[in-house]
Parts: C-alpha cells; structure tokens; sequence
C-alpha cells in the first residue's frame, strides 16, 4: 500500500511472464514513485497500461548496453550469458571470504581438517553453528547433491512447479548472498553475504519458508540437508551448492559453474532484511548491488 506496482509486464494472458523490480531495473529507469508499464503493446495493469517505462540507456548504460548484449540471442543462444554468468556467481557467493577451498576428489586426497576460510574482519565473523564432522567436502558429495535434486525436480509432474522449486532453490541463495555490505565494519554491523542466515518473515523472502522448513513431507530440500548433508558441509555451502547443481542441472547447455566450500553460518543476521532491496523503483536495487555487494552493473545483468 502506497507504492506503485513494480511487477510491470505480468503473466496475465497465460504469456508466463512477470518480470521483477531487479530485472526491470537493469533496463528501465523506474522513479519510487511512478509506475508505469515495460511493454504497453502487452497487458500491464489497466490504471498505467499506456504509461510506458523509460528506457535507461542514459542513466545505467552499462546495464543497459549488458541486456542488450545477453538477449541477442533473442532467448535462443545464451552462449554469452553463459560465459559471463560463472565469474559473477563466483564473486556474489564469495563475497566476504578470503578464500573457499576446491573440491577434492576424495577424502584420502585431503587429510586436513574442515576449515572454513576467513572473513575480512574477523571480529564481525558471523558466530557459527556446529560445524560438519567431514573434513572436507568432495566432488562425490556434489554430484550426489546434483543427482539427489535432479532426482527430486524430476518427481515434480507439474512444470509451474517444477520452476517454483528450482526457481526457490536459487532465490534462497541469492537472498542469502544479496544482504552482503562490504563497508559492514565501518558500520559496525555483520558482513552478511553467504552465511546461511535469512529472516523468513521479511515480505521479500515469501515463499521459502515453504522450501526451508521442519516438515520432511512438506520440505524434502531441507530433509536432504538435515539427513544427509548437514554432517558434510555448512547451511550456507548446502544452499549455494544446491544453486549451484539445478542451475547446472536446468541449463540449456553445459556451463562450468565450479562450487568451493568454506562458508560459515551465522547464527543471526539482524541487517539482512533491510538490506534486501524493496520492490519500489531502482535507487534500492543500485545500493544492493553496486553500492553494498560491490558488482559492476554488467555483474548485475
């Protein structure tokens, strides 16, 4: 209430589409005050249907020059999407770690204790729950972890929810990882980034308590890391291994997206909410990416 809407070109007309204020934003230029609507030739809502967004080519260029680069395969040839993607996802899911270290290929091969890699400030590390008991985590761990939720999408009969679950299982990561401030400690506050801490009631995480939650009927995702590889790797390794797998697993063709290991999970996160970016014109989506996660706007896109 008292905000525009910002889900501008929605999937009305069984077209499957709603494009989110973070994507909007890369290629439009949204006011917080304005709503306006991306495709006027489409069905946006009926009270700004003729309001068309303005384009952005002026105020992000780089962001805007970024889409138009990705989507000239006109959503059939993701080959430069492909070759951008893996060094960004590197750089969001290790924001705030020195180092992460490589899968080994067996335990044999890498005798020395699980130790997870530092965080800039040490006295900002987040406070860890109980650690895995495996010293490391292995190639085989993750290909299990990738045939285990291959299996599990497989299970799913209905394709809107099949995405729903993929979709979440990268929405819990990424909101993991899109609290991440780089200036936390001039602050005096948590880096945040990849800790395995996510306030569930906030508005903006809706719908992953249904994917994170006690219930192993209701939550086999989160019964898998309970069951299986709680004792293997952190909360926050799982979630990002787990992004890491189904988007391997959903790709249209092969990417090399290497998961590494040595996150710490934290055991609160109070500054993780307000650090979300609200759905309301860009200025928020700008301080999250730019400005606190410390992405370029084409790492953005």
């Amino acid at each position: 209430a008292g905000v525009p809407d910002n889900d501008w070109t929605w999937g009305a007309d069984d077209r499957g589409v709603m494009m989110l204020n973070v994507d909007i934003c890369l290629n439009f230029d949204i006011d917080a005050s304005v709503s306006c609507c991306t495709n006027t030739a489409q069905n946006c809502r009926n009270t700004f249907q003729n309001t068309e967004c303005p384009d952005a080519r002026n105020v992000r260029p780089e962001a805007h020059a970024a889409v138009q680069a990705f989507a000239a395969g006109n959503g059939q040839d993701n080959a430069a999407f492909f070759a951008a993607f893996p060094p960004v996802w590197a750089k969001a899911t290790g924001n705030g770690y020195a180092s992460l270290n490589n899968l080994v290929d067996n335990l044999a091969n890498c005798p020395t204790p699980f130790a997870p890699s530092s965080v800039p400030s040490l006295s900002l590390a987040p406070s860890s729950s109980a650690s895995p008991t495996q010293s490391s985590v292995t190639l085989e761990n993750f290909q299990n972890l990738r045939n285990s939720l291959d299996t599990m999408v497989n299970s799913i009969a209905n394709a809107g929810d099949r995405g729903h679950f993929i979709g979440g299982i990268v929405r819990l990561a990424a909101h993991d990882f899109m609290d991440f401030h780089q200036d936390a400690d001039t602050l005096g506050q948590e880096f945040g980034g990849s800790d395995g801490c996510i306030d569930f009631d906030n508005p903006a995480n809706a719908g992953l308590s249904r994917l994170w939650c006690d219930d192993p009927v209701a939550c086999p995702f989160k019964a898998l890391f309970d069951t299986v590889y709680s004792n293997i790797m952190s909360r926050a390794d799982f979630w990002v291994a787990s992004a890491t797998a189904v988007i391997q697993n959903a790709a249209t063709s092969p990417i090399d997206l290497p998961f590494r290991y040595g996150r710490v999970d934290a055991v609160s996160c109070p500054n993780s909410s307000p650090r979300i970016p609200e759905p309301t014109g860009c200025d928020a989506v700008e301080d999250a990416f730019i400005n606190r996660m410390g992405l370029t706007w084409t790492e953005s896109v």
